[in-house]
């Protein structure tokens, strides 16, 4: 899948003009566990990634309980996103 999605993204670039970014989203409503498990089984992609993300619902699902995802995402150098305010206010 990644690397049929990479080679699209230089297709529509190069045929296109078209740009795109490829961000790997965590499910807030899933466990912070299974998120950094999902992350380190993408260590053949880092490098296709053009960010980490958060998504999905906000309303008890803090961001705090994905700090160590986050922080391993910035150790590795991977941009870190999150949708937010969606469901309330900016905080979530």
């Amino acid at each position: 899948v990644m690397e049929g999605l990479s080679l699209a993204r230089r297709r529509a670039w190069r045929e296109l003009g078209l740009s795109s970014a490829l961000i790997l989203a965590f499910l807030r409503d899933r466990p912070a566990e299974e998120a950094m498990e999902m992350l380190e089984r993408a260590a053949p992609y880092w490098e296709m990634l053009d960010g980490v993300g958060l998504d999905s619902a906000e309303q008890g699902n803090p961001p705090e309980k994905f700090v160590a995802v986050f922080r391993f995402a910035r150790e590795l150098g991977i941009p870190r996103v999150a949708h937010a305010g969606e469901e309330g206010p900016p905080e979530y």
